[in-house]
C-alpha cells in the first residue's frame, strides 16, 4: 500500500494542480481499503496519454500483485480518487 500511496501523491504533486489531497485507510471484513483524493484538475485522455499512465500501471501492477483492486475515478470536487483494496492476510501470534 506504501507505493501505491507515494506513487498516487506522487502524480498529485506532477499533474494535478490540487490544493488539497485527501487520504483514508479503511479496514472492514478482512480487507485494507486507500483512498486518496484531490480537488485538481481532474483525469481527461489526453492527460493519461501524457503522464499518468505510467503512475496509473505501476498502482494497477501494484495492487494486483497485493491481489487487490485498483480503481480510478472522478473526485466530488472535480479531482481524481484513487482506491485500492485488497485482502489482509491473518497471521498467528
Amino acid at each position: 500500500f506504501l507505493h501505491v500511496a507515494q506513487e498516487a501523491l506522487a502524480n498529485v504533486r506532477k499533474h494535478a494542480d490540487a490544493t488539497a489531497v485527501r487520504l483514508q485507510f479503511g479496514f472492514n471484513e478482512g480487507l485494507l481499503q486507500l483512498c486518496i483524493e484531490d480537488n485538481g484538475a481532474g483525469l481527461t485522455k489526453s492527460r493519461t496519454a501524457h503522464g499518468y499512465g505510467n503512475g496509473l500501471r505501476n498502482m494497477r501492477e501494484r495492487a494486483r500483485a497485493l491481489h487487490g483492486e485498483f480503481r480510478l475515478e472522478g473526485a466530488n470536487e472535480g479531482g481524481v480518487r484513487v482506491v485500492v483494496t485488497a485482502p489482509i492476510e491473518k497471521r498467528n501470534a
